[in-house]
Parts: structure tokens; C-alpha cells; sequence
């Protein structure tokens, strides 16, 4: 079994921008997708906003960051909420932590364990 976490941020606007800082700091492979990649129209605001970013290296090193449709208004450090509107994630939460593994039932088997306790 091989669960793994990354660190997820979400940026108004500027995850091309971090994701390219990571990548010149770490090193690694960015991977970008924009709002318009994936068939919202051009001239669209925000179709240049990204709706997945990562930075990978070959050491096993990974963060992904994505734009927050729509929003610039959300103060830094503000509390957040998270919704689904119309089949996309609508958030003002400032990150989120991915949790991959080898298989669906062995990442969900893996968030009903109990936290192991220490001290």
C-alpha cells in the first residue's frame, strides 16, 4: 500500500505564476491546464486561469495549485467554505491536501483508520 499527500493551493489568478516559482526552486516538471483547455470559451474572463497545476520532480516532490473561478476578492487569510455549483469546485479556502494511492478503495480504506496517537 502507497498513500501519498500533496500540499493543493488556490490561487485568484496567480497559481501559473506559483507554479512557476516551485518549479525554479525545486526543479521538476510543471504540468498546466487552463479554464480554456478544457472548453470554456477564450474570451471568457478567467478562461486563461489554471484548473490544474502541478509541479512534479523525480524525487517524488509534488504541489498542485489551481485559479479559484471567478473570485479576486477573497482577502488572504481569510476562513473559507468549499461548494460544488454546477459540476465545478467553487472554494475560498486557501489550500487543500490530495491524498493518492494505488486504487479508490485503498485511499478510502486508508481515511478510516483511526489517527495513531504519540506521547
Amino acid at each position: 500500500m502507497s498513500i501519498t499527500t500533496t500540499p493543493h493551493l488556490n490561487f485568484h489568478g496567480q497559481a501559473r505564476a506559483a507554479l512557476e516559482f516551485y518549479g525554479t526552486v525545486f526543479g521538476g516538471e510543471a504540468t498546466v491546464t487552463t479554464y480554456g483547455d478544457l472548453g470554456m470559451p477564450k474570451d471568457v474572463p478567467g478562461a486563461d486561469g489554471v484548473v490544474f497545476g502541478q509541479v512534479e520532480t523525480a524525487e517524488g516532490f509534488r504541489v498542485m495549485a489551481y485559479d479559484i473561478p471567478g473570485g479576486t476578492e477573497e482577502p488572504a487569510g481569510a476562513v473559507g467554505s468549499t461548494r460544488r455549483e454546477n459540476g465545478t469546485t467553487i472554494t475560498t479556502q486557501p489550500f487543500f491536501v490530495s491524498v493518492r494511492g494505488e486504487s479508490f478503495d485503498e485511499v478510502e480504506a486508508s481515511g478510516t483508520r483511526s489517527p495513531r496517537r504519540t506521547g
